[in-house]
C-alpha cells in the first residue's frame, strides 16, 4: 500500500445529521479500513453564500469538544485531518465575530529560512503575531529531505558548513477589527 501521503483526500461534510462521537467513530473506521488516511472537514453553503453551520453549530463549545476528539481519534488511527474554510470566510465569520467577541480572525503565516554555513537564527514575529511552532529540516540539492526533521532542541547549525538546513516556523497573525 502506498504511503498515507498518496491516499485520497475526500471532503468530510459535517452537515446533515447531528454529529455524534459514535457516528464519527464509525465513519473514521470506515475511511481508514479503505486505506483513506487523509480527510478534510468541510461545510456546504446556500446559494446566498451562507454556511450551513451544522449540529452542533460550527465553532460552538460543543463543536470544539467534538473537533478535538476527532483530531485525537485520527491521530490514534494514523490518519490526518484538515479543515477547509472556503464556505465560512465571509458572512459567517463576521456573524461569529459579532456573537463571540473573544474569537478573532487571522491568518496562518509560514516563514522559511534557508541556512548554509554556521548560523544563528533569530525568530521575531511581527506585531499582532503569535509564534506557534518551528521545525528544522536537512536539505540536499535545494530541497527538504523527507523525514529529516531535527528533533534535538536547541538546534545546532554549527556543522552547516557541510550541510544545508531549512528552518520553517508558523505564526498566527491577528486581523485588527
Amino acid at each position: 500500500m502506498p504511503s498515507y501521503q498518496y491516499s485520497p483526500v475526500p471532503f468530510y461534510w459535517w452537515t446533515g445529521e447531528a454529529l455524534t462521537k459514535k457516528r464519527l467513530s464509525w465513519q473514521l473506521n470506515l475511511l481508514s479500513s479503505k486505506g483513506i488516511m487523509n480527510t478534510i472537514i468541510s461545510y456546504n453553503h446556500t446559494a446566498e453564500g451562507d454556511t450551513d453551520r451544522g449540529d452542533p453549530q460550527l465553532f460552538s463549545p460543543e463543536w470544539w469538544e467534538l473537533f478535538r476528539w476527532v483530531v485525537a481519534e485520527c491521530k490514534a488511527q494514523g490518519m490526518h485531518i484538515g479543515f477547509q474554510d472556503y464556505t465560512i470566510v465571509n458572512r459567517t465569520l463576521q456573524s461569529i465575530a459579532a456573537e463571540i467577541p473573544d474569537m478573532q480572525g487571522g491568518s496562518l503565516v509560514r516563514i522559511e529560512k534557508r541556512l548554509a554555513g554556521p548560523n544563528v537564527v533569530h525568530m521575531s514575529p511581527a506585531n499582532n503575531t503569535t509564534f506557534l511552532a518551528a521545525y528544522a529540516y536537512q536539505m540536499a540539492h535545494n530541497r527538504i529531505i523527507p523525514d529529516s526533521r531535527l528533533s534535538q532542541k536547541p538546534w545546532n547549525f554549527s556543522d552547516a558548513v557541510s550541510r544545508s538546513f531549512a528552518l520553517i516556523y508558523f505564526c498566527f497573525h491577528l486581523i485588527n477589527r
